[in-house]
């Protein structure tokens, strides 16, 4: 039989070869497609913490600069209560004293962390609790103003309080009370000179339940409850927390940030008295003069600056985090962190650590 030339197959040796060539090649696509994905997933995170941050950031500096709203600066020897819950209690201004707009704790949270207290009428997430009207007398009878455009008008089922606008003072109710019914306002608060106003503030909505404060109030503190699992150890949530003006427990509270590790709070006061910023004080306001009390706290308070040390996206085993030690503060005061308490002495190396700033001037407190 005749052999046709050039019909050579491949050798063993050549075929293990070529092989070998190819499982290199799929390796190294295999890993840099491992690469791209993690990329791509590690900035997908990060986009999200961002939004998040953006959003719950907002949240707090609009809570900061709403401090004080609809606030008595005289209770009119009106006993009221507060909080109940063991943590918040320390922050009650409650029984007779008038509510002071922001109260705070130093170092007394998780990984040695802050507490904030922000008390207004405005600070519930409640479309009642946004309104306010006034009424006048007249000389011969009350009139309650109403709006041209009726949703801003409060419901008749909510509950209300009212404040004389010169003296700020709390008014009482016809029996006694520092609160009433939107719908019964005008038969339940007594004005007896002609152009005499008080302006009536909404509190919330639930009509058939009782007033614990002539004013709302949020906690911001951080909480290892619910922690998300990308989040990394030993960190929490910075949460705002509502007080039940009926019962006095804080409700489940509304998630602002989420992998926090540190959340530090510094006064920018006016000391003396001049109405210029001269001093910066720790957030332990029970133990600063200037802000122990609720007139003090209106006169000396010029700045509130918060810092939040959190984490961007997820735990990345490319990342090498440099810094073992960051600041979250400023003036000497606030804390250095230590970042080897999160999760052991290099697991930190693995998050992109970043301090949010908000310096916030609050601009209700003198009106």
């Amino acid at each position: 039989m005749k052999r046709i030339k050039g019909n050579k197959g491949f050798s063993l040796i050549e075929l293990i070869v070529v092989m070998l060539i190819l499982v290199g090649v799929i390796v190294i696509s295999s890993n840099s497609f491992i690469r791209v994905i993690e990329n791509s997933k590690q900035q997908s995170k990060i986009g999200e913490t961002h939004i998040e941050k953006v959003v719950g950031l907002s949240i707090l500096r609009q809570d900061i600069e709403e401090a004080g709203i609809g606030l008595a600066w005289n209770i009119n020897g009106i006993i009221y209560n507060e909080a109940t819950d063991y943590e918040a209690i320390p922050y009650n201004d409650a029984p007779n004293n008038p509510p002071r707009a922001i109260v705070s704790g130093d170092n007394v949270g998780h990984n040695n962390s802050d507490y904030l207290v922000i008390k207004s009428t405005t600070i519930r997430f409640n479309n009642e609790a946004q309104k306010w009207t006034y009424m006048f007398f007249d000389g011969t009878q009350k009139i309650l103003n109403r709006w041209s455009n009726n949703e801003d008008n409060m419901q008749n089922t909510t509950r209300v309080i009212a404040i004389n606008p010169n003296t700020r003072m709390l008014l009482r109710t016809n029996n006694g009370s520092f609160y009433t019914i939107y719908s019964s306002v005008n038969t339940d608060y007594t004005l007896t000179d002609r152009g005499q106003t008080c302006i009536i503030f909404g509190i919330d909505d639930q009509g058939n339940q009782q007033l614990r404060m002539p004013f709302n109030r949020a906690d911001y503190y951080i909480s290892i409850n619910n922690v998300p699992t990308r989040c990394a150890p030993n960190t929490g949530v910075l949460i705002k927390r509502m007080i039940n003006n009926n019962t006095g427990q804080r409700d489940a509270g509304m998630p602002l940030i989420d992998c926090v590790a540190d959340f530090q709070v510094i006064y920018g006061l006016d000391a003396n008295g001049d109405g210029i910023l001269d001093t910066y004080v720790n957030a332990n306001s029970n133990l600063n003069n200037n802000l122990n009390n609720a007139n003090r706290l209106r006169n000396s308070l010029k700045e509130v600056r918060v810092y939040i040390l959190a984490h961007e996206g997820q735990r990345d085993r490319n990342m090498r985090y440099s810094s073992q030690i960051i600041q979250v503060g400023e003036f000497g005061l606030g804390k250095n962190f230590d970042l080897t308490t999160i999760g052991g002495r290099n697991e930190y190396r693995f998050y992109r650590w970043k301090v949010y700033t908000l310096i916030v001037k609050p601009e209700n407190l003198r009106g």
